[in-house]
């Protein structure tokens, strides 16, 4: 996920739009037991220059699948995110550096993906989970120990 911003000023630009389509690498954690990427991340950068230094305003989206966090059955998220991101050519607290006239958005796209993913997927929005007595789904039979 280059940017070759020499390329964007030949061309007279001093703001464009990006897209990229991203495989998350494997030792990428992710914070759900068994969970695991679905297809590619879909990358959407608006970057803009300001000088020496480059602003991107970052939309990603990707789907993670895993057993439901409270029936375990199969479950799938799609999970949005937008954050805003600075490179510098100098060191800076908050900012990523650039050199050779060029941007890497990978690893403030990796950092997004740790950050934005959930911390629980449900397999439906009233998922009933697993009776705490027999361990029968709740969505799929009602074992008669009640709302426990």
């Amino acid at each position: 996920m280059i940017i070759d911003l020499l390329k964007m000023k030949q061309e007279g630009l001093l703001s464009a739009e990006f897209s990229f389509e991203y495989s998350a690498p494997e030792e990428l954690i992710i914070s759900l037991p068994e969970a695991k990427f679905e297809g590619l991340v879909a990358v959407n950068a608006f970057v803009s220059l300001d000088g020496k230094d480059v602003y991107a305003d970052i939309d990603l989206s990707y789907r993670i699948s895993c057993s439901c966090s409270r029936c375990l059955e199969h479950a799938e998220e799609v999970v949005n995110h937008s954050f805003s991101v600075k490179f510098s050519l100098y060191e800076e607290e908050d900012a990523y550096l650039y050199k050779s006239g060029k941007v890497d958005l990978t690893s403030c796209v990796n950092e997004a993906i740790i950050i934005s993913q959930p911390t629980v997927i449900y397999c439906k929005e009233d998922c009933k989970g697993l009776c705490p007595v027999c361990g029968a789904n709740l969505n799929q039979t009602d074992c008669g120990h009640g709302n426990n």
